[in-house]
């Protein structure tokens, strides 16, 4: 995930912090399905985090992932309203798993989505987001949190990244 974060930023300690706090706050079924183990829960928190979401909102498009007739109607749908193929079988099968964390890497992955929303109309986009058994709103709200996040990373990895050092044997004009 995160190859060089510098542990002692301010904003790095506040991630952790909140991803410790969200993790004891699981409950119920999620943390049943996770197997109550600390370090599972906080990898599927972080992937949530990294997704745009929560764990509950994973778990609400996770189960509609598994309507399966009304999931797969409403994806075929978005495909022919976008043009743009969406291909949720992946996430319909780490869903049944009830593999939340996976859940949300393949949707994170999956260009499909990214996309059909952002570059689609107001139908698309609520085709879309039907798709993943949420609103236009919250498919929003998650796409651009992601995006945020991933512009993040992309920062921190690049901050760490080793300059070449300055050959003094050469002009530098």
């Amino acid at each position: 995930m995160f190859k060089h974060i510098d542990i002692a930023h301010p904003q790095v300690v506040k991630y952790a912090v909140n991803i410790l706090e969200e993790s004891g706050k699981v409950t119920g079924t999620i943390r049943a399905n996770l197997g109550s183990n600390v370090a599972t829960i906080a990898a599927a928190v972080t992937q949530a985090k990294l997704f745009g979401g929560s764990l509950d909102d994973l778990a609400n498009a996770s189960k509609s992932l598994l309507d399966f007739e009304s999931s797969i109607q409403a994806e075929m749908e978005a495909e022919m309203l976008t043009g743009k193929e969406l291909n949720l079988d992946k996430a319909r099968q780490l869903a049944l798993a009830n593999d939340l964390e996976g859940v949300a890497k393949e949707i994170g992955k999956n260009e499909g989505i990214m996309k059909a929303f952002s570059s689609g109309n107001r139908i698309q986009q609520e085709a879309t987001a039907k798709a993943m058994g949420m609103s236009r709103e919250e498919m929003a709200k998650m796409i651009l949190e992601a995006l945020r996040n991933n512009e993040i990373q992309y920062i921190q990895q690049n901050k760490k990244k080793a300059k070449k050092p300055k050959d003094n044997s050469k002009p530098d004009w």
